[in-house]
């Protein structure tokens, strides 16, 4: 019989086992570790940053408290809830920037959640191109589900408890708010970012973090336009010092300058504005609201842009504007596209032309293009715009002249609202089951809108007709884009990926349909007489960064250069080519048309600048980065590049930025108060 010790038969000593995970801090550990995902995947070269980690401290003290009421069991249920809830808003926001290159707003998710589901193959494509994130993003879940929720302490709280929870949860919230006051107030610092808000939601996030540009975001939507303090530093403004930037160089003439009868006049148009006498000195005295008082004031200081050699050039012309989808540089060619090329080599050829991407991508685009005003961060400014007065634009004011004015788009007329929008803008506005009978494949035929349009206006001049094309849209397979399996053949040989290639073939639709477009006109005897203007919605961001570098055959640059793009102004009745070096955006479109075409307006009402005068050139990015004639500036890492000889003071760009920081709080005043409501009606002559 074996025996056995008195010491060997003593029990083992107790294994302490680790006390458990407070419920604080797993939701702070969860916010931390998401809000690294989202910048280890999309903000590559920043991804430790104190604010988005910081302000987690509040959110998960939040958490908590909304876990503390109730039983244990209702205390497990509400943290499984909001740990399934960040994990896939998280989610969204990588899929949703992968897809549109811009964070998603609540407005967004608010108004077109619907119209997104309709892109579901885009949205496919972008969950699986981001699975390893999206697997990332869902570890501490699953780890919370498997493991880790035995673990947690889920204590009951009484009221004092709540209360002291509640208390270090606000107390660690003002800190942080007295933190970004000491930082200082300069325009796009965090401390603007959060309580002023007028930049991109893209810039928020990365200043301050996903959950923090959510509760910005949502801030803004619940307060009242009118009720909001309109800020302006009229001061530091170098367009309203009265010594404003020095002007860019001329633009370049052609061979034989236009005839001065043709050009403007009699008289020297240099000499001449491009202004409306328009008393902004009685309407501040008779404003009864201050914040449009201050838009009086800010007007009036700012100086009109000159008339110019082009002035009237296309006066009484017929005008047809497209704005074309994820139209680029990279799909001109003479063979494959050639009247997009004759258009680019033989009308304007503007060398310096950026597209910045705004928040609402496509009509965003728009919105810039056909108003000169800088969209609205977190809305969709030209829905927004629906009710109020937009007599500025193109349609509206050839409506007023006597234009026939038509606008047409092939994918749905209640995306975005454009049935809304559009007849505001001074069109009769046509889409699918709204006049047009467009065959419905994806995306739709570009020529088939057009063949369907002609009858309305060809033979009837004057006209206007604004297209918005969708052939070059996303994605760009042969097997999920009709346009591009179309002219596949066009392209089979080109030594490029399929990705490459379906995105030159889909846009030969579009070039079939001007083609079309021209046909038409050049039989009905009216080619001569119009006037065609071709921009981009925003650059091809459908594509992998690898396919924007192999179509330019280098490597793109990602915060200048993938903006970089072609505006196309032509008429077959230019005789000579006009190159014009300037820098210009999107946003100078209108009033560099309503120049040409002799139209009259006040250029101090709109943001952008004619492109032909000598006014300063500045390009503005959603960020609130900017090129000007002296230098890039990043603004996201405050970094400076000149572009010419010698170092660039940061006086000049401090000032640049506060012209720039007005014009964007401007812009969101203008849509906000119906500005141009309030302005003479009618107008008066010049």
């Amino acid at each position: 019989m074996t025996s056995y010790s008195k010491a060997a038969a003593a029990p083992l000593p107790a294994v302490r086992m680790p006390g458990k995970l407070p419920l604080f801090g797993w939701f702070f550990g969860l916010i931390c570790f998401l809000e690294l995902g989202i910048r280890l995947f999309i903000f590559t070269d920043r991804i430790l940053a104190f604010y988005p980690l910081a302000f987690a401290l509040p959110a998960a003290a939040l958490f908590t408290l909304l876990c503390g009421f109730g039983s244990e069991k209702a205390a497990r249920r509400m943290a499984l809830f909001l740990t399934l809830l960040t994990t896939v808003y998280y989610g969204t926001q990588l899929v949703y920037y992968y897809i549109f290159k811009n964070f998603l707003s609540i407005y967004s998710v608010q108004m077109g959640l619907g119209q997104v589901l309709q892109f579901w193959p885009t949205a496919l494509r972008g969950i699986l191109v981001n699975l390893p994130g999206l697997c990332l993003f869902l570890l501490p879940a699953l780890l919370y589900l498997l493991l880790l929720r035995r673990h947690i302490r889920f204590p009951t709280r009484d009221w004092r408890r709540q209360g002291t929870l509640a208390l270090g949860g606000a107390l660690s919230y003002a800190a942080l708010l007295v933190l970004l006051c000491a930082q200082g107030q300069a325009m796009f610092s965090p401390y603007d970012l959060y309580f002023v808000g007028d930049a991109g939601i893209n810039l928020k996030v990365d200043k301050l973090g996903v959950l923090t540009a959510l509760t910005v975001d949502l801030r803004q939507m619940g307060e009242d336009a009118e009720e909001t303090m309109l800020e302006l530093d009229t001061e530091s403004d170098p367009l309203l010092s009265g010594e404003p930037l020095p002007p860019s160089d001329p633009v370049a003439q052609p061979e034989e300058t236009p005839p001065e009868e043709e050009a403007g006049g009699d008289g020297d148009p240099l000499s001449r504005p491009n202004a409306l006498p328009i008393d902004f000195d009685a309407l501040e005295r008779a404003a009864d609201d201050p914040e449009l008082a201050k838009l009086h004031r800010y007007f009036a200081e700012l100086d009109p842009t000159m008339q110019n050699d082009y002035t009237g050039m296309f006066e009484g012309y017929n005008l047809i504007f497209l704005t074309a989808e994820s139209f680029s540089p990279y799909v001109i060619d003479p063979e494959r596209t050639p009247t997009l090329h004759r258009m680019a080599t033989e009308g304007f050829r503007f060398q310096n032309f950026y597209n910045p991407v705004w928040g609402v991508s496509t009509s965003d685009g728009e919105y810039a293009a056909l108003t000169s005003l800088i969209p609205k961060s977190g809305v969709w400014s030209m829905y927004q715009s629906s009710g109020n007065d937009m007599r500025f634009t193109l349609g509206n004011l050839l409506s007023e002249a006597g234009y026939a004015t038509f606008a047409y788009h092939n994918n749905t007329g209640r995306y975005y609202r454009r049935d809304v929008s559009h007849p505001n803008l001074g069109y009769t506005f046509k889409a699918p089951g709204m006049g047009l009978d467009i065959t419905p494949t994806w995306p739709q035929s570009d020529l088939e809108m057009i063949e369907q349009s002609l009858p309305d206006f060809v033979g009837d001049a004057p006209f206007h007709i604004y297209y918005m094309t969708v052939s070059g849209h996303m994605l760009y397979t042969f097997a999920d884009n009709a346009m591009a399996t179309r002219h596949r053949e066009a392209v089979e040989d080109l030594p490029l990926s399929e990705e490459a290639r379906a995105y030159l073939a889909c846009n030969i639709e579009l070039d079939r349909a001007l083609e079309r477009l021209i046909e038409a006109l050049d039989a009905s005897g009216e080619l001569e007489r119009t006037l065609f203007v071709v921009s981009p919605d925003h650059y091809p961001y459908g594509l992998e960064k690898s396919t924007l570098d192999e179509l330019a055959g280098h490597e793109v640059d990602p915060n200048f250069e993938i903006y970089k793009s072609s505006l196309l102004i032509w008429s077959a009745a230019m005789e000579e080519p006009v190159v014009v070096d300037k820098l210009c955006s999107s946003l100078d479109i209108l009033p560099t048309v309503l120049n040409l075409m002799g139209i009259d307006y006040d250029s101090r009402l709109l943001i952008g600048r004619d492109i032909l005068s000598d006014a300063p050139a500045l390009v503005i990015f959603a960020d609130s980065s900017f090129i000007s004639d002296a230098c890039f500036y990043q603004a996201t890492t405050q970094m400076v590049t000149p572009r010419i000889a010698g170092p660039i003071d940061w006086g000049y760009v401090n000032e640049i930025l506060t012209a720039i920081a007005n014009k964007f709080r401007v812009s969101a005043a203008v849509l906000d108060l119906n500005y141009y409501a309030s302005l003479p009606d009618p107008l008066p002559d010049p």
